[in-house]
Order: C-alpha cells, then sequence, then structure tokens
C-alpha cells in the first residue's frame, strides 16, 4: 500500500528528515524503509522547491 506525504512545509520536511536519520540509531533499517518508500525523494523535492523559491525572493 503506497501513502503520501500530505505537508507543504520545508521546515517540517526537514523535521522529519532528521527524524528518519536518526532514527536509525534506535531502529536499524529506517533510513531504508524510508527510501523504499519513497519518502525520502518526496521531503527532499519539498525541501529543495523550498530553497529555490526563497532564492528568487
Amino acid at each position: 500500500m503506497s501513502q503520501a506525504l500530505l505537508i507543504n512545509n520545508a521546515r517540517v520536511a526537514n523535521a522529519l528528515l532528521s527524524l528518519i536519520i536518526d532514527g536509525e540509531d534506535v531502529q536499524r533499517g529506517t533510513w531504508a524503509t524510508a527510501m523504499q518508500a519513497g519518502y525520502f525523494y518526496q521531503l527532499l523535492k519539498l525541501v529543495d522547491t523550498d530553497d529555490e523559491v526563497e532564492e528568487k525572493e
């Protein structure tokens, strides 16, 4: 079953990325699971898009 992350805020995306990465210390495989589920891509894309908007302003 596929799920989507419904956020549009780069600060939240950064927090979720940190949670996933730091979670690897607690539960092995957190990072791999996030990558396989597509969460990493979605979060990094959101952060990148937000960075581009800030550069234009």
